[in-house]
């Protein structure tokens, strides 16, 4: 694994309704008894999003989920790819990338509770709208360098969902993957 400058990364925990209790320059720590939500920014190039494993593995095991489980390898490609189209896609220089992990309960109409499920969220700080009438799914047939990220991102995750936002007059795309199955460490 690679180290990172904290100039162009920096991550945290943080909960709902929760208070400072440490902060340093590259990280601000957010502890009480709801939720935690591991969370990541790193500057929009192609450098920082391949640092963004070791990122996914360690909030993958603070929020309970195994990290050996083979299918985090999977996972950590879903998002590198969304990572990765946005900053081909959606950014120019200057622009950020910012990453949620999320553990959620899926519900389970079958048994009536639910299913632990890794929440990642992708959003970018780009102007540049996500037109998905342009993305033509790949064809087995025809061999290409380029366009299957977001099909690999759809193969992975349980859900793929795009929203494009604005906030106050600052627009930005949302990428949604929830991923189920994937082996909880039991406490």
């Amino acid at each position: 694994m690679t180290s990172t400058d904290a100039s162009s990364t920096s991550a945290s925990s943080t909960s709902a309704s929760s208070t400072d209790v440490s902060s340093d320059e590259s990280s601000r720590r957010r502890t009480d008894s709801s939720s935690t939500i591991e969370s990541l920014t790193l500057d929009a190039d192609f450098e920082a999003v391949r640092d963004l494993e070791g990122w996914l593995m360690a909030a993958a095991a603070k929020l309970g989920f195994d990290k050996d489980d083979p299918t985090m390898a999977a996972i950590h490609l879903a998002v590198h790819e969304v990572a990765t189209n946005c900053v081909d896609h959606a950014t120019t220089d200057g622009d950020q990338l910012q990453l949620r992990a999320d553990r959620r309960l899926v519900p389970d109409t079958d048994q009536g509770g639910g299913q632990p499920a890794l929440v990642i969220e992708v959003w970018d700080s780009g102007n540049k709208a996500f037109a998905a009438s342009t993305v033509a799914t790949p064809s087995p047939d025809v061999p290409q360098v380029r366009g299957y990220g977001l099909m690999i991102a759809e193969q992975v995750a349980a859900s793929v969902t795009y929203k494009r936002q604005q906030t106050e007059d600052l627009w930005s795309n949302r990428w949604t993957l929830v991923f189920e199955n994937v082996v909880s460490v039991e406490s």
